[in-house]
């Protein structure tokens, strides 16, 4: 099971790979965007808003257990939400770029498959993480 600190790290570190740096990272306890990625040349700015598989709160209904499709949904909800508010912010900036991160399940499959032409409009690039922290970037652009 992923936690939304593993989707976190295993994209951070697939941006490093790919010459950008890490100018922030958020846990799930922390607000603000779960990471703020940048490169110089040619210049671009990624933010990434992630979400886990399961909840990394000992103690609650849900540690250790997958999410529902419900929740799922909810997660997939407020990431596109989250990432067209960056867009709203970063209107004015075109090296700015928006992206959600997800584990890799077949559920989140099937839930950005049904507004994957929404993303392709607003240009938003989903990375795809494996259970074994392999990313994979979906979307209009590249790395």
């Amino acid at each position: 099971m992923l936690y939304e600190d593993d989707v976190v790290e295993a994209v951070a570190k697939h941006l490093e790979t790919h010459g950008y740096s890490i100018h922030s990272r958020a846990t799930t306890r922390q607000h603000g965007y779960d990471i703020v990625a940048k490169r110089d040349v040619p210049p671009v700015t990624i933010y990434v808003e992630a979400k886990g598989e399961t909840s990394n709160l000992p103690g609650s209904a849900h540690y250790g257990e997958p999410f529902t499709s419900a929740q799922c949904r909810v997660h997939v909800g407020v990431a596109l939400y989250s990432a067209a508010a960056v867009l709203t912010k970063c209107k004015d900036s075109p090296q700015s770029r928006s992206t959600i991160a997800l584990p890799d399940t077949p559920c989140h499959r099937e839930l950005v498959k049904r507004i994957e032409a929404t993303l392709g409009l607003l240009k938003v690039c989903v990375f795809w993480v494996s259970p074994s922290g392999q990313v994979q970037l979906e979307g209009p652009w590249a790395l």
